[in-house]
């Protein structure tokens, strides 16, 4: 009984190795933001709406998808193309900031990235004065 235990043990590390090692080598699409901070400055509060767009390329060999985006605060919106993104191709996340409400504050959020790159995410940030 003992050495058919000790079978399954090696086989089973064997075949999770072989799977491991077989992900590891699957060509991915790489993402490189060329920003991933942006101060806007002042926002007045008569016009308290402002956007930035960060701009990124697929610098991998495959495919590349943006899967979903998180902000920190509703105050905060993201509008991103679920299209798959080409190797050398560029494409954003726009991050919109509403300050509707607010009172006269300096403020400082997050953003965050899931993409189908072999990077777990990517934080973008934002920040500014609302006067």
């Amino acid at each position: 009984m003992g050495v058919v235990i000790l079978w399954i043990t090696i086989l089973s590390s064997c075949i999770n190795r072989n799977h491991e090692s077989s992900f590891n080598n699957i060509k991915r699409g790489e993402i490189e933001f060329l920003d991933t901070i942006h101060h806007f400055d002042i926002i007045h509060k008569d016009n308290p709406i402002d956007s930035f767009d960060f701009k990124f390329v697929n610098t991998g060999e495959s495919l590349l998808a943006v899967i979903d985006a998180k902000t920190s605060c509703n105050c905060t919106k993201i509008h991103f193309s679920r299209e798959p993104i080409q190797p050398g191709d560029t494409s954003y996340i726009r991050v919109i900031y509403d300050g509707k409400g607010r009172n006269s504050e300096f403020f400082a959020k997050t953003v965050i990235v899931y993409t189908s790159a072999s990077k777990e995410f990517v934080r973008l940030h934002i920040n500014g004065q609302i006067q």
